[in-house]
């Protein structure tokens, strides 16, 4: 994870910083500046329609008593999109006005979406026959629940209780043991 983050955070910059200067050698200073404030105000507009949008049928979802996960989700690729709109640079735009194209968006959320759904594990226990190592008949699922029916965490009809560890979080492993 370290050197992806180092990746991000260290070698995009600078990667966007030469081939801003490279783009500037050839269109001359004038126009480059032109572009990189024209795609951020212009990424900006898009991204601030596409926001009040999304909070609107995140209001109605919630109004009918649904849970908005998908609204979510792309209100916060959205939010991501704007921001690095406002950062100068040809890459880090490409990649906010890609961000903003909602089919190219809802694979990039379901990309995420699975990625950190492969990281959750879901164990359901359910009350059962009282044996002499444990009260509870232990149900295990491994993967993501997407939020329907009785996927809460808390009871659940009939007895028991949803425990879901995120696996994501730093947690020692067997060979820290």
């Amino acid at each position: 994870m370290l050197p992806l983050l180092v990746i991000l955070f260290i070698g995009l910059p600078l990667v966007d910083l030469w081939l801003l200067f490279r783009i500037g050698e050839w269109l001359t200073f004038v126009p480059t500046l032109a572009c990189v404030i024209l795609t951020g105000v212009v990424g900006a507009a898009i991204a601030k329609r596409q926001g009040i949008s999304t909070i609107a049928r995140i209001q109605q979802e919630l109004a009918e008593g649904r849970m908005p996960t998908t609204q979510l989700g792309e209100g916060v690729l959205i939010l991501l999109a704007a921001a690095v709109l406002i950062t100068p640079g040809f890459i880090t735009d490409a990649f906010g006005l890609l961000l903003l194209v909602p089919p190219i968006r809802r694979i990039f959320l379901k990309a995420v979406t699975a990625y950190f759904a492969s990281r959750i594990h879901i164990t359901t226990m359910h009350a059962g026959p009282v044996s002499s190592h444990s009260p509870f008949m232990h149900v295990q699922s491994v993967g993501f629940d997407d939020g329907f029916d009785d996927d809460v965490t808390g009871p659940i009809p009939g007895g028991g209780m949803k425990y879901v560890k995120n696996e994501a979080m730093d947690a020692p492993s067997s060979r820290d043991a």
